[in-house]
């Protein structure tokens, strides 16, 4: 249990005794109160799973599956390979794994490996839009936004949401014109630089 402590107090992920999980039944529910998310992932991940189930998981649908989590090239390319429609580089907010390298570090070489085969997406530290603009000059076709998405919701509900949105918009077309590029296809790795000992802000963990 010391495990589990250490991470609910890192993490700070800890059921409130009053919330339900109403998408997660019996057992899982009564894990997440004991020993706070990480213990639901413990027991319900499957860790037999490997990118060659990615097929069988496509077969049961005409939707496009996409593989999350991606921090490798080769590990990319075997999803592309057993049927994925895009790949999200990710760590997942480094929770996971502290030392998981960060998305930016990454996301070039796994767009070289899995070239026109799929989509690319990146995940983590998107939270401005030049953070986006970094993702998709360095070959991502889309950032995902998240925690900025959660927390305009939950300000200010759909109506928050959608000014975020059209907040990235203007942003996006602003950070382009002062990159001189006037189409995202214009967008690339020549307008990202990496100076020795800087941590690059945004796309990261």
């Amino acid at each position: 249990m010391l495990e589990t402590a250490l991470l609910e107090a890192v993490n700070g992920i800890i059921r409130p005794d009053d919330l339900a999980l109403p998408n997660l039944a019996g057992d899982s529910t009564e894990s997440a109160h004991e020993g706070g998310f990480m213990a639901v992932v413990t027991r319900e991940f499957e860790p037999a799973l490997t990118p060659d189930d990615i097929g069988w998981l496509a077969g049961l649908s005409a939707l496009p599956v996409v593989a999350k989590g991606v921090q490798r090239a080769d590990d990319a390319v075997r999803c592309v390979d057993a049927g994925a429609a895009a790949v999200v580089v990710s760590n997942h907010g480094a929770r996971q794994l502290a030392d998981a390298p960060a998305t930016a570090d990454i996301v070039a070489e796994i767009v070289d490996a899995v070239a026109d085969r799929a989509e690319v997406y990146v995940d983590g530290g998107v939270r401005r839009s030049p953070d986006v603009v970094k993702a998709l000059a360095l070959g991502a076709r889309a950032a995902l936004v998240g925690r900025p998405s959660l927390w305009a919701l939950a300000t200010g509900g759909a109506d928050g949401v959608a000014a975020l949105l059209r907040w990235y918009e203007a942003e996006l077309r602003r950070t382009m014109a002062l990159c001189g590029a006037a189409t995202v296809d214009a967008l690339d790795r020549s307008l990202v630089r990496r100076a020795p000992g800087w941590a690059m802000e945004g796309v990261t963990s």
